[in-house]
């Protein structure tokens, strides 16, 4: 009897998406046959077939670029695809089409899997929630029109679709009118570690993630302007060259604080472990949009495997398992003064308290039980052809 083969599809990178990679160590048990197309090749790529994913638009001439604006404005957004990315070639490297499960992640490989000639059922991992189109200049608007063009012809027609948070997965429950299972972003768990004793001399704090003049991650730094000298915060950012020198203004605006420091980054395998020598693990995101309002990142979790007091701005999903699980404070508002102060207030004993809240709940939040809900997920689509 042959294996049943699967399919993961992301237009992104692989290697640095958590989500994605979760999923191929999740099906890479020797089940089933794994494909993967994406950005770059995974870490354990051994363990699968895989096939890049060209984002060709990016060695493009202006000229091809100007033409491809022209077509997505003109609503011609098959054809644009493949001028962003290389589908004739993919196309021809495949040795065949038809897989028992395919699992895209976002919207765009919903197009890219028909431009393939890509056969077989379609589970959907939607990582955010899509339906937002405000735009501050004209390539926002193009790529806007795109995402409404994919929503309206591909994603509302998916019968089967999973995503990152209870909020939008109600929200796609209303859309799609079929249950949506949530697959949190938890990482595994990390039994080896326990909070560390707290020093009331020098009360540590870390953010790691990207530096997003969109996340406003300057107010991070702000809020240090609200406590006392011996609180110490340290970022560890991922520049993106997209944001041009925001990663240097994040830089100068830091310099004036004797006790901000920013990091170099540091691998992804390596956060959870580093962050544990830290006392709180910290997340200011003002609600720009849905997806930052109702945010529930991978960040979120990894600070509980690393066993610290969690501080947030009230984010309702965040504030959720903060609240439940006891892990630390919610700001009143999305100001650094209000986080700074809820901080403030939190007194030694309170902190170490708040830890071991974390290290009781790392049991729980993990991806060993996401797993196992999305092993479930898989199987009952896999063996019951005809249910979806």
């Amino acid at each position: 009897m042959r294996k049943r083969n699967i399919l993961i599809i992301a237009a992104s990178s692989v290697k640095s998406s958590q989500r994605v990679k979760r999923q191929i160590d999740w099906l890479s048990s020797g089940e089933y046959e794994l494909f993967v197309i994406g950005y770059d090749k995974p870490d354990r790529s051994e363990c699968c077939i895989y096939y890049e994913l060209k984002p060709v638009f990016r060695q493009l001439s202006t000229f091809r670029k100007i033409l491809i604006g022209v077509l997505m404005f003109a609503g011609l957004h098959k054809r644009t695809f493949y001028y962003i990315y290389n589908i004739r070639e993919l196309s021809y490297s495949l040795p065949f089409k038809n897989f028992d499960l395919i699992i895209a992640h976002d919207i765009r490989p919903l197009l890219i899997i028909e431009l393939l000639g890509l056969r077989g059922k379609v589970l959907v991992d939607a990582h955010e929630y899509y339906y937002e189109y405000s735009a501050s200049n004209l390539s926002d608007w193009l790529i806007k029109q795109q995402e409404k063009y994919l929503l309206k012809n591909y994603f509302e027609k998916q019968k089967i679709m999973t995503t990152v948070s209870h909020w939008i997965a109600k929200e796609y429950e209303k859309i799609t009118h079929r249950e949506v299972p949530v697959i949190l972003n938890a990482p595994d768990y990390y039994s080896n570690l326990a909070p560390q004793d707290v020093d009331p001399s020098k009360i540590k704090i870390i953010h790691h993630g990207l530096a997003d003049p969109n996340r406003k991650t300057e107010m991070m730094i702000e809020l240090m302007k609200y406590l006392p000298s011996h609180y110490e915060l340290h970022l560890l950012l991922v520049s993106n060259p997209f944001f041009g020198n925001y990663i240097k203004f994040l830089q100068s605006k830091a310099s004036s604080f004797s006790n901000v420091k920013i990091l170099d980054p540091i691998p992804g395998n390596m956060i959870i472990e580093y962050s544990n020598k830290y006392d709180i693990g910290l997340f200011l995101l003002p609600p720009s949009c849905k997806s930052y309002e109702y945010a529930l990142p991978n960040k979120f979790f990894e600070y509980i495997q690393s066993r610290l007091m969690i501080a947030i701005s009230p984010n309702p999903e965040m504030s959720y398992y903060v609240k439940k699980f006891e892990l630390g404070v919610v700001a009143d508002d999305y100001s650094p003064k209000s986080l700074a102060q809820k901080i403030r207030n939190t007194t030694v004993e309170q902190i170490k308290n708040y830890k071991f809240n974390s290290h009781k709940a790392a049991n729980e939040l993990n991806a060993n039980n996401e797993k196992n809900k999305f092993e479930s997920l898989v199987n009952n689509l896999i063996q019951h052809e005809n249910r979806y």
